[in-house]
């Protein structure tokens, strides 16, 4: 008799757009999106006997994500046969979020569970500067390089409080050497700092697993140096 309710409704708004104009022998690009994404999910797990209600859990989760990115990028072909690029970047991200977990009695009386971080306001201004590099070292071989600087302010408001500016930098090299009969080899070293996951930082039960994950106000995004390495060859 025991009844497992999943009510999951998802909301999501999305525009963008960009344009090219050529500056100084090279071409100019702004591009632009905005982002909306609203969820509404009911979840309820009732342990019944004979469709009476003898215990259980309910969960409600109402959040709201916002993002906005504006990215200005100017390339061009320079000299010596080089290929250069460089931009800026900046991101508004936000998460409002309410968790509201009840256990469910004898009868159906509810009682509120309170969860480390269940209501709070995750936001954060990203800023990035980068420049790119790249040429053929011969008819074969190419190298391509960069460096990117990226810098972001941090804050949790709510159930837990907690502020941190965060600044990487994040260098690229990539060689492709193209050795002929149709083989392609590809060598790449890169600094990598991931993007945070916002839900990560709230609070929730999974009601269908019997799970409860619990949120961090302190997360701190990814790094690593990745080396990866490839060889290509088509088949058949």
């Amino acid at each position: 008799d025991d009844r497992l309710v999943q009510d999951f409704q998802r909301t999501e708004y999305e525009i963008g757009g960009d344009i090219t104009r050529p500056l100084l022998g090279g071409g100019i690009k702004l591009i632009g999106l905005l982002t909306r994404r609203d969820r509404d999910n009911l979840e309820e797990n009732l342990n019944r006997v004979q469709s009476a209600v003898i215990g259980g859990f309910s969960q409600t989760v109402l959040d709201r994500r916002d993002e906005a990115v504006l990215r200005l990028v100017w390339s061009r072909a320079v000299p010596n046969g080089w290929t250069f690029e460089t931009g800026v970047e900046g991101a508004f991200n936000q998460l409002v979020s309410d968790v509201r977990l009840f256990s469910i009695g004898a009868g159906g009386a509810r009682t509120r569970i309170d969860l480390p971080i269940d209501q709070a306001t995750v936001t954060e201004y990203r800023a990035e500067a980068f420049i790119n590099l790249g040429r053929n070292l011969a008819p074969n071989l190419r190298v391509d390089g960069g460096l990117t600087f990226e810098g972001s302010r941090l804050t949790v408001e709510g159930d837990a409080n907690a502020e941190r500016s965060l600044r990487f930098f994040k260098p690229r090299l990539v060689i492709d050497w193209r050795p002929g009969d149709g083989w392609r080899t590809q060598l790449a070293l890169t600094r990598t700092v991931a993007q945070l996951n916002f839900t990560d930082f709230i609070s929730a039960a999974e009601l269908s697993n019997d799970r409860v994950t619990g949120g961090n106000a302190d997360l701190r995004p990814q790094r690593a140096w990745e080396l990866l390495a490839t060889i290509e060859r088509p088949i058949l």
